[in-house]
């Protein structure tokens, strides 16, 4: 079990065991390492427990069905929790629950199951990372996105534009520049050439 709870990761609606399965199964549909991160570097399980509690509620019942009956499906195939299993049983798996072949569930259908949770790892890592995921930035990184800009110049504003090397900003970031130093020109520039506020009006 690579989950590691502390006080910023405390959880709101998934059990530890829950939690750790989540995650187990993040880290295939994306996976990464120290050197290149996935899911699991992104915390995408703290994402989806954090949105079982508040804006998925509706999805608290098909959850617990579903991860209850991954992990019964990976004790009849092979013996062992989806968790003690190493990847590629994993992924033999997570591919039989995608094609809707694999044993024992019910409501939600294996497939559901999956491609329900395969959507909310996705959000988990590229979201912002004030609703739990995306730790570090690490799904911005992967894409070059450059986050919650309050304002881009024309030159960034063109097709096929590098904004790689722009610095990321989340959306704290955005909130306490603006705290800092006003909401216009925060990038330290005099505002000339940049599109400001709904709609491109300065």
């Amino acid at each position: 079990m690579r989950v590691a709870l502390t006080s910023e990761s405390a959880l709101l609606f998934l059990s530890t065991s829950e939690a750790a399965l989540v995650d187990a199964i993040a880290a295939r549909i994306i996976p990464g390492d120290d050197r290149d991160p996935g899911a699991r570097e992104a915390r995408a399980y703290l994402y989806i427990d954090r949105a079982l509690d508040g804006a998925y509620k509706h999805y608290q019942e098909f959850y617990r069905r579903g991860l209850a009956a991954t992990d019964a499906f990976a004790r009849a195939k092979v013996g062992d929790r989806f968790v003690s299993l190493p990847p590629e049983v994993q992924d033999d798996l997570l591919r039989a629950m995608e094609a809707d072949q694999a044993t024992g569930f019910d409501l939600p259908s294996a497939s559901a199951f999956f491609l329900t949770i395969r959507g909310h790892v996705i959000e988990g890592v590229f979201s912002d990372p004030a609703h739990g995921g995306n730790h570090d930035c690490i799904g911005w990184k992967l894409i070059g996105y450059p986050g919650t800009q309050y304002e881009y110049t024309a030159e960034e504003m063109r097709p096929g534009a590098d904004l790689s090397q722009k610095p990321i900003m989340t959306l704290a970031d955005l909130q306490r520049t603006i705290r800092e130093r006003g909401p216009w020109g925060f990038n330290g520039t005099s505002g000339e050439g940049a599109t400001r506020g709904p709609g491109g009006r300065r």
